[in-house]
C-alpha cells in the first residue's frame, strides 16, 4: 500500500487500487495503448508498439520501487523515471 494514502483508506479492495505496484501497473498500461493508438495512426511503426507490448508484459518485476520513489521525489513527478525504468 502507497504510505501517502494509508492513512485515508482502510478497505483492502480501496488501498490495493492506490498501491505502488498498481499505480505502476496502471502507468505500463498507459504506454501500452498509448503506443498501439500511435500505431493506428502511423506516428510508430506496429511492430514497435507490439514490442512495447511485449516488454511491458513483465515489465513490473523489473522495477525497482525504492529507486523509483527518491527518483520521483527528486524529479517532482513520476513521469520520467517511470519511463526510464520501463526502458
Amino acid at each position: 500500500m502507497s504510505q501517502l494514502y494509508a492513512s485515508l483508506f482502510y478497505q483492502k479492495d480501496v488501498t490495493d487500487i492506490f498501491s505502488d505496484s498498481s499505480l505502476v501497473t496502471y502507468m505500463i498500461q498507459v504506454e501500452v495503448a498509448l503506443a498501439q493508438a500511435q500505431a493506428q495512426v502511423g506516428v510508430i511503426p506496429q511492430n514497435a508498439a507490439n514490442t512495447i507490448a511485449q516488454v511491458a508484459e513483465h515489465a513490473l518485476d523489473r522495477f525497482d520501487f525504492s529507486a523509483l520513489a527518491v527518483a520521483t521525489g527528486l524529479a517532482g513527478n513520476i513521469a520520467i523515471p517511470f519511463v526510464k525504468q520501463l526502458t
